[in-house]
């Protein structure tokens, strides 16, 4: 699993393998606001100098 959060600490990015997605969580809420479909079974996230993650494996 791989895990992400933004600069400003309002998001986290968690990669789900069994799913093939990314879910995104409010940290205000530790809610699930949506969830990204990324392809065949990621495991790795990194943030960038972007606000939001850049690079998903």
């Amino acid at each position: 699993m791989g895990i992400a959060v933004t600069q400003d600490g309002k998001k986290v990015y968690v990669t789900n393998s069994e799913t093939s997605d990314v879910s995104v969580l409010d940290t205000a809420t530790n809610t699930v606001i949506t969830t990204v479909p990324v392809g065949r079974t990621p495991t790795h996230i990194a943030r960038g100098n972007d606000p939001q993650p850049t690079l998903i494996i």
